[in-house]
């Protein structure tokens, strides 16, 4: 039996959108609330390391990822992984 197409993992496509439009909101209030947390370390507190400030965002946005996929918050395309390299190269 074929799932119809606006049903995607068992979701209907309104719920996909919906989630879609959270995630979206949730992403543009975190990077400027990060730029904001960034420039007050480096501005008020005097942090005089400012690629280590970058590198431990890196790093905590890359487990937070790895955590969200591993608990099944979020799913994983790497299936896709080598089509999106290839449009990079």
């Amino acid at each position: 039996m074929q799932v119809p197409r606006w049903q995607i993992c068992g979701e209907t496509m309104e719920l996909n959108m919906l989630k879609t439009v959270i995630w979206s909101m949730v992403y543009m209030l975190v990077g400027p609330s990060l730029i904001m947390l960034n420039k007050y370390i480096m501005q008020d507190l005097d942090f005089p390391y400012p690629m280590f400030l970058s590198g431990l965002g890196v790093l905590v946005s890359g487990l937070v990822s790895y955590l969200l996929i591993k608990f099944g918050v979020i799913s994983s395309y790497s299936a896709l992984l080598p089509i999106y390299l290839l449009a990079y190269l």
